[in-house]
């Protein structure tokens, strides 16, 4: 019998390195186009989680440890998604303008800057975080 909790693992199992959002994306408009829709979904959504992830946590960064395991590693992953999705975009600029996506894209930039957080980012004091 399958466990409900193993549905998700099986499901991101389904992705391999073939996948149009995976390695180079040649001349092929149609998957650098979903590549980019892609991503700047992924920046939004990651965005929208860790700024929610961010109103939940307690001032003190060992409480977290102690009672809110699975919060951290989100607002964790949230960032490194957040992190890699607005990387690629830097890198392919130009497909962003004709994505239907890029009012997403556009919302997510007039977010201030380092408004996305770590764990490391979201407990440093902002006076001695790194530019």
């Amino acid at each position: 019998m399958q466990r409900q909790t193993d549905i998700p693992y099986q499901l991101l199992g389904q992705f391999s390195h073939d996948s149009p959002t995976q390695g180079a994306l040649g001349d092929e408009s149609d998957a650098a186009q979903a590549a980019t829709n892609a991503y700047i979904t992924t920046m939004f959504y990651s965005a929208l989680s860790n700024l929610y992830l961010q109103s939940l946590l307690p001032t003190d960064a060992a409480e977290v440890d102690a009672q809110m395991p699975r919060v951290k590693i989100a607002l964790e992953r949230s960032f490194a998604d957040f992190t890699q999705a607005s990387a690629w975009l830097g890198a392919h600029d130009e497909l962003i303008n004709s994505s239907p996506a890029k009012e997403y894209y556009q919302e997510v930039m007039r977010l201030q800057k380092g408004a996305v957080k770590n764990m490391r980012t979201f407990y440093t004091p902002s006076d001695q975080q790194e530019d």
